[in-house]
C-alpha cells in the first residue's frame, strides 16, 4: 500500500527546522491517522526516509520542541505521537 502525507506549509517554512526534521514530520503526517496520532517505531522511520536512527530521534526532539508534535510515552512499547494541528505562520 503506498503511504500519502497530507502536511501543513507553515512547517515546512520554519527556518529552524532542518531538512531532516522535515522529512521525519512529512514520515509521521504519512503514518498518522485522521486525529494525528501515529506510533512508528524509530527504526521503521529510519528505514522509510533513508536517514539514521540518531537522526530520528534528534529530529523528534527538535520538532517537539517547536512545538509541531507531541510525544505520550506507552508502557513497553513505542512512543505516541500526535502531529498538532497548525495555525499558518505570520508574515
Amino acid at each position: 500500500m503506498e503511504r500519502w502525507a497530507r502536511v501543513p506549509t507553515s512547517v515546512l517554512q520554519r527556518p529552524e527546522l532542518s531538512a531532516a526534521d522535515k522529512i521525519v514530520f512529512v514520515a509521521l503526517c504519512s503514518f498518522a491517522d485522521k486525529s494525528g496520532r501515529c506510533f512508528p517505531r524509530r527504526s521503521t522511520l529510519a528505514e522509510y526516509t533513508s536517514l539514521s536512527v540518531r537522526t530520528i530521534s534528534t529530529s523528534i526532539a527538535n520538532l517537539t520542541a517547536a512545538g509541531v508534535i507531541t510525544q505520550q510515552q506507552r508502557t513497553g512499547t513505542t512512543p505516541l505521537y500526535i502531529v498538532v494541528p497548525l495555525a499558518p505562520i505570520a508574515r
